[in-house]
């Protein structure tokens, strides 16, 4: 799994990385554990950019069943790289049970995370791509989220 991500960021045309996920597709949640295990989130990152849509909605699945360690270090690799919009664009796929269980993790709780995510946002207008997740974070967070500071 970490050699789909490392080849992945090595292959010129991005429209190929698409071609690596529908041969991996079944490797994705692998792929996000070892993510975690290796600090390969800027791989990852790289990789789900070019997902294709018809991809997206198999990505987004097994990354929200992915265990709570591998979850707040998606969420902090985000905050980290700023990838917020390549975040959006996957839990916008989510179900309400898996938004619900994104927005409920402990890391949400963190102003610095907190911060990122809202200056990001601002930043690159990605409140329509977050809708969805903001949607469902709790109310103490929402309020937070209107004032992170």
């Amino acid at each position: 799994d970490a050699d789909i991500l490392r080849i992945g960021t090595m292959l010129e045309d991005k429209n190929a990385l698409d071609g690596v996920v529908a041969i991996a597709e079944h490797r994705i949640a692998g792929i996000l554990v070892t993510a975690h295990a290796h600090d390969l989130w800027a791989e990852t990152f790289y990789l789900l950019q070019s997902v294709g849509p018809q991809h997206r909605a198999t990505v987004a699945a097994a990354a929200a069943g992915q265990q709570v360690e591998v979850l707040d270090g998606l969420i902090r690799a985000a905050a980290r790289f700023d990838a917020w919009h390549i975040l959006f664009q996957f839990a916008g796929l989510m179900t309400d049970h898996d938004l619900t269980h994104l927005a409920s993790l402990p890391v949400w709780n963190e102003s610095d995370v907190l911060q990122a995510m809202f200056l990001a946002g601002t930043r690159e207008d990605l409140w329509s791509d977050a809708a969805p997740f903001l949607d469902a974070l709790p109310p103490h967070l929402s309020v937070r989220m209107r004032s992170p500071n």
